[in-house]
């Protein structure tokens, strides 16, 4: 579940290592590529400075992940 806020940034509560937290994702267009910006905006209760990082990266590098294999997976098929 997701809550879309603009054309390019939507805020979901995404569990990392079984500990739920409120995150903002967006992604902007640059002349040079995209731009991906992860941010935790509510950790879950208790989360360390150190955890709360380690959760903003796993995200980003899951997204980054999947779009690098859907991009892959597109060229494949053309």
């Amino acid at each position: 579940k997701y809550e879309k806020t603009d054309s390019s940034t939507f805020l979901s509560e995404i569990s990392v290592y079984g500990n739920k937290s409120r995150f903002s994702i967006s992604v902007d267009e640059q002349p040079f590529g995209t731009e991906l910006t992860v941010t935790m905006l509510r950790p879950c209760e208790g989360l360390s400075d150190s955890g709360i990082q380690r959760s903003v990266t796993a995200v980003a590098d899951s997204i980054s992940q999947y779009l690098e294999n859907e991009l892959e997976i597109n060229r494949l098929k053309a």
